[in-house]
């Protein structure tokens, strides 16, 4: 009996023990898992995970972006002046300004009086005013000189205002500058005068007294330049525009001898430079009154102007000599063209075979007078800075 247990319990232990052995050795795949000639079992590759949606794969009503109109680009304001003219300008009667694409022009010619505005690109001319000279604008302005007084008017020509009223001898240079207005005049003595007024006329003030019969000056920054004719204490000049403090620049009177009497020169203030012309050559010294240079001594410069890097110019001159044999005057001129050259000295040009004066610049057109022998002097013209598109504006005495 026990030897029947002993043995009984042998035989399930050892079926227990098969069992097992059974489950642990068995696959799902009757397939052999060995590589032939090889007794190595092969493994089994795993499949690609199957990529999870991203948000940006699977957009959901959730997570869509919203889309934004592209806002309408904002139009550049037209630039506004805040220097009515330029000191090159006004030295020459301030006969043509320009703010934006505007330019706008004054004749000094009978056949076509008036101010006129003018596109650019030349197009849409229209009058303005009646007249004037020593034009500045200034944002919604025109200032101009109505050889008495000083008178504003809207660029498009309404709401004509006076501002000033001369009660001696008229008004003869205008500068505006921010808030204000620099004029001058004459005394009753013919002694220059500069003032200043608001630019709605009012507040006048008293600056600087010049010298007798030189009503002429500038204005850069905050200071007034001018020139005094005198063997002593000649030279150029500058004063603060509140009317304080006085500095000599040099000892140079910029004049020169035409026939029997002397034409004097205005100043021109450019970028940091005096430009000046004694005894027809043309120097400029810097506005602290060091580096003076010598730009053009070769030739007779009677009318100039500064604009940028160039200087234009004429060495005309002109006067009249009365015959007493045939009772009348000669008209006398001379000229190598209207010239331009660099700053520096270093270039010189020909813009055009007939010599010119009272040089404006505005843009790419330079206007200017000019004798012509063939229709009488007293035309006035535009043309290109570089020399093309010469357009005849009018003529006539001036």
């Amino acid at each position: 009996m026990t030897v029947y247990l002993k043995r009984a319990f042998s035989l399930t232990l050892a079926a227990l023990i098969l069992c097992g052995a059974l489950a642990g050795c068995g696959s799902d795949s009757p397939t052999d898992n060995t590589t032939p000639g090889n007794n190595t079992p092969a493994s089994t590759p795993m499949p690609a995970p199957t990529p999870e949606p991203t948000p940006e794969s699977t957009p959901t009503p959730e997570n869509t972006p919203e889309l934004t109109p592209t806002p309408e680009p904002t139009p550049t304001p037209a630039p506004v002046n805040t220097h009515g003219n330029t000191s090159g300008n006004i030295a020459n009667r301030g006969r043509a300004a320009i703010q934006g694409d505007w330019i706008y022009y004054s004749p000094p010619v009978s056949g076509k009086s008036g101010i006129f505005a003018i596109n650019a690109d030349g197009t849409e001319e229209q009058l303005v005013s009646s007249g004037g000279n020593n034009l500045n604008v200034v944002g919604d302005w025109i200032y101009y000189n109505t050889g008495g007084g000083i008178c504003r008017i809207k660029t498009d020509g309404t709401d004509e205002q006076e501002l000033y009223a001369e009660d001696s001898y008229g008004v003869q240079v205008v500068h505006v500058i921010g808030d204000w207005i620099y004029f001058s005049g004459y005394d009753n003595n013919y002694v220059g005068q500069v003032y200043r007024i608001k630019t709605d006329g009012a507040d006048k003030q008293h600056i600087k007294e010049l010298q007798p019969y030189d009503p002429y000056f500038t204005v850069d920054g905050d200071w007034i330049y001018y020139s005094v004719f005198d063997s002593a204490t000649g030279g150029i000049y500058k004063t603060k525009t509140d009317g304080t403090e006085t500095l000599r620049l040099c000892s140079d009177s910029p004049y020169t001898a035409v026939v029997d009497f002397d034409v004097p020169y205005s100043i021109i203030v450019s970028d940091g430079w005096v430009y000046f012309v004694v005894e027809g050559g043309l120097f400029k010294i810097k506005t602290d009154g060091t580096e003076r240079q010598p730009i053009n001594t070769s030739c007779y410069v009677y009318s100039f102007n500064v604009a940028g890097d160039w200087i234009y110019y004429s060495d005309l001159y002109f006067y009249e000599d009365y015959d007493y044999d045939n009772d009348c005057f000669n008209d006398y001129y001379r000229g190598d063209g209207l010239r331009k050259i660099s700053t520096d000295g270093k270039t010189d040009q020909i813009v055009h075979e007939r010599p010119g004066d009272w040089i404006n610049v505005a843009g790419d057109w330079i206007y200017y007078t000019s004798i012509e022998p063939e229709i009488g002097y007293g035309v006035y013209y535009r043309i290109k800075t570089d020399g093309t598109e010469r357009q005849l504006l009018g003529q006539g005495l001036w």
